[in-house]
C-alpha cells in the first residue's frame, strides 16, 4: 500500500507542487538566519506556503499541524516567551486530537504529528541556539517520511535541505563562538 500510494501520488508538476517549492526556497532560506527571531519569522512565511501546499494535495494533518505550530511560534517567539509553559502543551494536544479524529485510517496522519512534537519542544529553548536547532532536526526525518507518503515534491527536497540546513547552521554557530573566544 506505501509503494502504491507513492507512485499513485508523484505524477507531473503541477500548481500545488510550485507552491511547496516556494514554500522550499523561503523555509530553506529562513534556517540560514543566525537570529533565532529572525529564523521563526522566516519559517512563518514559508509555511503559510506550506499550508496552501498540503491543502492542495490533501494533507490535512499536515496543513492543521503547520497553522497550529505557525500559532505557537507567534505566541511564544514573538509575544511572551513565559507563554511556552501552557502553549506547547496545549497545542501538542489539539494536534493530536485533530489526528486521532481525522477518519483517514493510515498510521501517517500521525506523522506530521511527531515533526510537530518535535519542533514544539524545541520552542522550549528557542533563546538557546544549539539546544533548539538540535530537537529541531528530528523534524526533517518525520517530514521526508510524510513527503514521500503523500506526493510532496517540495517535501521532500525540503526536508533534506532541512537537515543540512540545521547541521550547517550548528556547525556556523560552533565557528562563531570560537572566533569570539580567540578575539
Amino acid at each position: 500500500m506505501f509503494i502504491e500510494n507513492i507512485l499513485n501520488n508523484f505524477g507531473a508538476i503541477t500548481f500545488s507542487q510550485v507552491i511547496g517549492f516556494i514554500a522550499l526556497i523561503i523555509t530553506v532560506g529562513s534556517f540560514q538566519i543566525l537570529s533565532q527571531k529572525g529564523m521563526f519569522a522566516g519559517r512563518i512565511l514559508g509555511d503559510v506556503f506550506w499550508v496552501i501546499h498540503y491543502l492542495m494535495i490533501s494533507g490535512l494533518t499536515a496543513a492543521f499541524s503547520i497553522v497550529v505550530g505557525m500559532i505557537r511560534t507567534i505566541l511564544i517567539v514573538f509575544w511572551n516567551s513565559r507563554s511556552k509553559i501552557f502553549v506547547i502543551p496545549i497545542s501538542i494536544f489539539v494536534v493530536f486530537i485533530f489526528c486521532y479524529l481525522l477518519p483517514e485510517q493510515s498510521l501517517f496522519k500521525y506523522v506530521p504529528f511527531l515533526a510537530f512534537i518535535s519542533n514544539s519542544v524545541s520552542q522550549y529553548y528557542h533563546d538557546n541556539f544549539m539546544k533548539c536547532r538540535s530537537i529541531m532536526i528530528f523534524s526533517p526525518i518525520m517530514w521526508f517520511i510524510y513527503a514521500l507518503y503523500i506526493g510532496s515534491y517540495g517535501g521532500l527536497i525540503v526536508s533534506i535541505l532541512m537537515f543540512l540546513s540545521h547541521v550547517i547552521g550548528m556547525f556556523r554557530y560552533i565557528f562563531k563562538k570560537k572566533k569570539e573566544l580567540t578575539v
